[in-house]
């Protein structure tokens, strides 16, 4: 697999992304384009830069947006967060035929015993890849005929338990895996990285999260149609301060058949509860000095899982969730009931509409009103706004959005993604709604 941080272009998600969790305002995203283009980016500025009718005073939707700065974020610190892997034991001794690490031509048995994994839970990191691949196995020499004298020949069977021949490579991926699901060693690996993912995007270090995603993911991470190399990602997601990312589970973890690993992952952003199938794939830094394959085509075990992409998922809801009825058309957001008393709700979101849509969840404190989102300049969310999720629809579809910890208050639901006539947002037209949480 190549290095994308080259900027190499890799293959993008089709259509408009149905959730960023980098998104910002459109003021925010012009400074962005004005760096980008200052600096010599053009391509993402191109594709970045949004219609906007400025005698209206509005500018359209954003391409993103960030993570999201809800309330559960104030006042955060690093060890109050409860990342759900954390708890997991990194120095538990694999299972027989986990796929552990042995010295060449040494049999598990006789291997020495691997100094233990330092348990790095919490911390922003490129972790190494642990369950070392497997290399097809070269078949045992044909047994040799006998002959005791008499003119008969036998044959020497194999031993009772004894494997005759090694398994055909085609069992294996180029992963050094089976297809199919993975070993616990492996899931531990690519629960390694979810884990130092979700801390790297908590704590804003973009750098350490560039080694552990790939084109494409950024991309995602931004809204953006577009794969982002690693340096654009930096600008753009440097420009705004991080948000809290907690993962709740990683779960149904898959070798595929081209050597890819699939995983199911739960997460929360601020309020929002969140799901997606991610795609990892092996990335060797070393791969122009020594070849990304060994002779048997496996990728070299210096290779570590990346994440290429997330396809979103509608999170399960809870029993005890308060479920809302959402309905977007245009120009309208039609909420029933509007009002709850669960902290928990369940947004059921149908776009009945000809166009895609999107509803952000918006906590206003003070003075604030969603109309500063359309007149207030600034890289940052107006002053007494924080957004509490947000979940895109394509047109014709439904989506749910699962928040949990909401405080008695009223939310605001609205629609910032761009008119495809006017090109303005669709809350300059009208899509706005109210939902009360009460005790």
């Amino acid at each position: 697999m190549r290095d994308e941080r080259s900027g190499a272009a890799s293959a993008s998600p089709s259509g408009r992304p149905r959730a960023g969790l980098l998104r910002s305002t459109t003021t925010w995203l012009s400074v962005a384009v004005l760096i980008l283009t200052s600096a010599g980016v053009t391509g993402l500025a191109a594709i970045a830069t949004p219609a906007s009718d400025s005698s209206a005073g509005a500018a359209s939707h954003p391409a993103a947006w960030l993570w999201m700065s809800g309330p559960v974020m104030d006042g955060r610190t690093a060890a109050a967060r409860p990342h759900g892997l954390a708890a997991q034991d990194p120095d538990a001794t694999p299972a027989p035929g986990d796929g552990a690490a042995t010295p060449d031509g040494a049999s598990p048995s006789s291997s020495p015993s691997a100094p233990p994994t330092p348990d790095r839970s919490g911390t922003c990191y490129v972790p190494d890849r642990e369950a070392a691949p497997s290399s097809p196995a070269e078949p045992l020499p044909s047994a040799e005929p006998v002959s005791p004298g008499d003119g008969t020949v036998i044959t020497e069977a194999t031993p009772a338990g004894a494997t005759p021949a090694a398994a055909p490579a085609a069992e294996l991926t180029r992963a050094g895996y089976p297809a199919g699901p993975a070993s616990d060693l492996v899931a531990r690996d690519i629960e390694r990285v979810v884990e130092s993912v979700s801390v790297c995007l908590s704590d804003g270090d973009y750098d350490t999260l560039n080694d552990l995603v790939q084109d494409g993911f950024r991309g995602q991470l931004l809204g953006l149609p577009e794969p982002v190399s690693a340096d654009d990602f930096s600008v753009l997601a440097g420009e705004l301060p991080p948000a809290e990312f907690t993962v709740t589970g990683v779960t149904d973890v898959i070798i595929t058949e081209e050597g890819d690993a699939t995983a199911v992952v739960r997460y929360l952003v601020g309020n929002q509860v969140r799901q997606g199938l991610w795609t990892f794939s092996l990335f060797n830094a070393s791969a122009s000095l020594l070849g990304g394959e060994d002779a048997n085509g496996i990728v070299r075990a210096s290779a570590r899982w990346v994440v290429e992409s997330e396809e979103v998922q509608n999170p399960e809801i809870p029993g005890d969730a308060g479920r809302v009825a959402v309905t977007l058309d245009e120009y309208t957001i039609q909420v029933e009931p509007g009002e709850v008393e669960q902290g928990t709700v369940a947004l059921e979101i149908a776009n009945e509409g000809d166009q895609d849509h999107e509803v952000i969840v918006l906590r206003l404190e003070g003075d604030a009103t969603v109309d500063d989102l359309l007149y207030v300049p600034g890289p940052a969310l107006p002053e007494g706004i924080s957004i509490v999720g947000q979940l895109g629809v394509p047109a014709g579809e439904d989506g749910v959005m699962v928040l949990e910890g909401l405080e008695p208050d009223t939310y605001a639901l609205v629609d910032l993604f761009p008119d495809d006539e006017s090109g303005l947002p669709n809350l300059s037209l009208g899509m706005e709604a109210e939902l009360e949480v009460g005790q």
